[in-house]
């Protein structure tokens, strides 16, 4: 037995949610004058955000095989940053 399901009330509710979600961010933008979809142009944030991460890449293709295999098991700052405290509640 089958349940019917009208699917098209479902996508113009997911459209319409979609929609007042990417208004909503561009209007907000807008207001704080900024281009809602601009790229991160400034250089000294670029260099901030990915520097770090890019150069240590370009570091480990230089490495031996060993030596990534053994880099991948250990817990590197790097690739592999701590975020927060994530405890389980046993559920």
């Amino acid at each position: 037995m089958y349940i019917l399901v009208p699917w098209k009330p479902i996508v113009v509710v997911w459209g319409l949610l979609s929609a007042m979600i990417l208004f909503g961010f561009v209007a907000s933008s807008v207001l704080q004058g900024k281009d809602p979809f601009a790229p991160v142009s400034d250089p000294e944030i670029q260099k901030k955000i990915f520097g770090p991460r890019w150069q240590h890449e370009v570091d480990k293709q230089a490495w031996p095989l060993w030596k990534r295999l053994i880099h991948r098991l250990q817990g590197c700052t790097i690739c592999k940053p701590k975020t927060g405290n994530r405890e389980c509640n046993g559920r």
